[in-house]
């Protein structure tokens, strides 16, 4: 029966055999689709605008097609990166290659043309003849072939063995390496074998801060970068009456931007309690995890809410990072308010104030509370006892010191804040935003970059948003394992990112920086 209607109609006007074809062009494509093979960037919602869900390349994607232009990388230069940890390939004094931090302020990028050539002494990367399949810098003509394929790197032996540079652990391939661990060819291995190329240009704006302050000193008994941006910045101050613009209505200053993971309607809760305590709507942008759209009944909910601009993303677990960055991308106006989808305004976030000191002061950003007032405090990078790099939080640290803006004394000058803050949209995107490099534990990354740029932060304890969650706790193991293993990778390439080796917090009894305990001796406004 399907045979004669087809032929009935199509078949009248078209050849037989262009109706086959026909039909199984339509079969192949909708296979394709069916197994993702095609990306089609559909998706949501508002009433009066459909948002598409952009494609771009996220940092989980082979973070350069080499392959597109050969001709190109015989010009660019790349870091390469072993993926999990997020350290990099370095040519050690004797000519190996070992694994050292991504470190802005060194040359370790090579030219990739099939082969690797050092930047520095234009050698090529080839095997170590006193340990064969360590890989050191020879002669160019002694070079190996290296191909890009699925995120390895790998090489042909004659013999048709396949092999990909790994990291060690002792002789075998690792990813989880030590600093000066040996690079080798390897048996091909995930994660200990997946490689990311990061283009130099790309690399040096991502790893802007840790190029902030320059120093030859850089913290005497331990040496990294992010111990010269130890920034602090001055106080914030007053601007000219005749510099300031005033905004005369929130809705044309401010967007709220949220990141969500296929919680809208926690979204819309927040959206209501921004309309009833501002007596109006703020326009939002929400970042949801995709690929799949939600249900009818949720897309005519957010209808309700035509400020919001949703967009679900082209796949799932996009990230904190890449999430907001995408939303603060999109967003016009001069200010936003970063919020969790948890969040729900109350009577005293005093959105019109936080307008008002970014109006009329230097300020970048205006922290609110949460739940905890212990989690807002300075940060410093410091040598630890051993005498490595490792960065410190100073637990209630803004609340103890006290340095109340002279002008607005209820807002503490301060490093950290909570998640809910306003911000200058510019200033925020000057310093490259969130890192799309980390999933989790962006949180203390974008306010470093803000320290080391010299931005002014203050925290405001009277500006109040609730943190009220779903509710239920998460019970299966396995999810709970892989949530903790993200995590675990995550604080790792936190801590590569910054070139450093730890991270902790202090109590008041632990300090011991001597700017911060001279701090903490008097509770007086200052001025610089």
């Amino acid at each position: 029966m399907f045979n004669m209607n087809l032929r009935g109609t199509i078949g009248q006007r078209l050849p037989l055999f262009v109706t086959t074809l026909l039909i199984f062009l339509t079969l192949f494509f909708v296979q394709k689709l069916i197994r993702g093979d095609i990306n089609i960037p559909i998706i949501i919602i508002s009433d009066k605008t459909v948002s598409y869900a952009v494609k771009s390349r996220s940092f989980e994607d082979d973070s350069v097609k080499l392959e597109e232009s050969r001709e190109d990388n015989l010009t660019k230069k790349y870091r390469i990166q072993f993926f999990y940890r997020g350290r990099c390939v370095e040519v050690s004094d004797e000519g190996s290659l070992v694994v050292s931090f991504c470190n802005p302020t060194v040359k370790q990028a090579f030219f990739f043309n099939g082969t690797l050539q050092d930047e520095k002494t234009s050698l090529c990367v080839g095997l170590n003849g006193s340990t064969p399949k360590n890989l050191a810098l020879l002669e160019c003509s002694q070079a190996i072939r290296l191909d890009s394929i699925n995120g390895n790197l790998l090489h042909e032996h004659q013999t048709g063995k396949k092999s990909c540079v790994s990291s060690l652990k002792g002789d075998q391939p690792t990813s989880n390496p030590e600093l000066g661990a040996a690079v080798a060819l390897t048996k091909c291995t995930n994660p200990a074998s997946r490689i990311s190329f990061l283009e130099e240009g790309e690399f040096l704006r991502d790893r802007a801060a840790l190029l902030m302050n320059p120093s030859d000193d850089q913290g005497g008994s331990c040496s990294s970068p992010a111990l010269a941006a130890n920034n602090r910045p001055p106080m914030a101050q007053l601007l000219p009456e005749s510099q300031v613009e005033r905004c005369r209505d929130l809705s044309e200053c401010v967007t709220v931007v949220v990141k969500t993971a296929r919680r809208p309607l926690l979204v819309i809760r927040l959206a209501e309690s921004i309309r009833t305590v501002l007596q109006q709507d703020l326009p939002m942008i929400v970042i949801d995890d995709g690929p799949s759209a939600h249900s009818a009944e949720i897309v005519a909910q957010i209808a309700g809410y035509p400020n919001i601009k949703y967009v679900v993303a082209e796949k799932a677990d996009l990230g904190i990072s890449e999430g907001r960055m995408r939303g603060v991308n999109m967003v016009t106006t001069k200010y936003f308010v970063s919020m969790d989808d948890d969040n729900v305004v109350t009577e005293f976030w005093d959105a019109t104030k936080m307008v008002e000191l970014l109006d009329t002061t230097d300020l970048t950003l205006v922290g609110a509370r949460t739940d905890s007032m212990n989690w807002p405090g300075f940060m410093e990078f410091r040598c630890s006892k051993t005498g490595r790099p490792v960065l410190t939080q100073y637990i209630a640290s803004c609340r103890i010191a006290n340095q109340g803006l002279p002008f607005y004394p209820d807002c503490l000058r301060c490093d950290l804040t909570s998640n809910s803050f306003m911000a200058r949209t510019k200033d925020v995107l000057e310093v490259g935003g969130w890192s799309r490099e980390l999933k989790v534990f962006e949180h203390h990354d974008i306010f470093l970059r803000l320290k080391a740029a010299g931005k002014k932060v203050v925290w405001c304890p009277n500006f109040h948003v609730l943190n009220v969650h779903s509710g239920g706790t998460v019970k299966d193991v396995a999810y709970k394992r892989l949530r903790y293993e993200r995590a675990m990778q995550m604080r790792d390439r936190f801590l590569n990112h910054w070139n450093i080796i730890g991270y902790g917090h202090a109590n008041r009894g632990d300090w011991s920086s001597t700017w911060l305990n001279d701090l903490y001796t008097t509770t007086q406004h200052v001025t610089s």
